[in-house]
């Protein structure tokens, strides 16, 4: 996925501790289904909430007259 280096895997299970359960990419708390790296040597824990996950990697709006990409040059958190 275009929000991070290592694949993603959906987690279902239940959200057991509401603090650590921000999106990764949006800082939104988590609608409590969400992918987690499966890379179990990642360092940053990144966690991205399945409405981040669900945004194309480009996309067309009637507000801009050119295609608008996902960059993941800017993070405000750095982590992904």
């Amino acid at each position: 996925h275009a929000l991070h280096r290592h694949p993603l895997v959906l987690d279902p299970s239940p959200i057991l501790d509401y603090n650590s359960t921000g999106c990764s990419t949006c800082a939104r708390e988590s609608t409590g289904f969400r992918y987690k790296c499966s890379n179990h040597d990642c360092e940053n824990e990144v966690q991205i909430d399945v409405r981040c996950i669900l945004v194309p990697d480009c996309f067309t709006h009637q507000s801009h007259e050119h295609p608008i990409f996902i960059s993941t040059s800017y993070s405000r958190k750095g982590n992904i």
